[in-house]
């Protein structure tokens, strides 16, 4: 599922549950762009299955999507914040793999904050293709720990 793209409002309170994706390219796919603007707050993804991603990775906050907009001659970079973007058991069906589980790529003028990975269990290569310009914490998502601009969450 891919949520954005050639967005310049912006998109927040939207919840993804409940699903089953089979045969996918790119996963759980938030897209935006620096010469576009627009927000994205508070999305969550949870009880999501996935099976057989081909391509990009499965959890996706990426920066570098599409094209600068037309009518703004020469591009001008704008604001594009983007926070709490929060995944809650996400698993994969058995015999599945994926290319890399986390695929999160913030922009200078705007690190991605407060995202969550919470009871995630994928099987990937490799736990991330980027990791860069983003917060957030985990609790029980194995690999997220190899992202280290990710906390583990711990409870007393």
């Amino acid at each position: 599922i891919a949520i954005g793209s050639e967005m310049s409002g912006g998109m927040n309170n939207i919840t993804v549950h409940d699903c089953n994706f089979k045969e996918v390219k790119e996963g759980l796919n938030i897209k935006y762009s620096k010469y576009r603007g627009g927000y994205v707050q508070n999305i969550t993804f949870s009880n999501i299955i996935m099976e057989n991603i081909s391509g990009g990775g499965a959890l996706i906050i990426n920066s570098g999507y599409g094209a600068t907009n037309p009518s703004c001659q020469p591009p001008v970079v704008v604001p594009c914040p983007v926070s709490g973007v929060t995944y809650s058991n996400i698993t994969q069906a058995s015999g599945t793999i994926c290319s890399s589980m986390i695929n999160f790529q913030g922009l200078k003028s705007n690190t991605i904050t407060d995202v969550m990975l919470n009871d995630v269990h994928l099987n990937f290569n490799q736990p991330y293709s980027n990791c860069a310009l983003v917060e957030g914490t985990f609790y029980n998502s194995p690999g997220a720990e190899k992202c280290k601009l990710l906390k583990e969450k711990k409870f007393d």
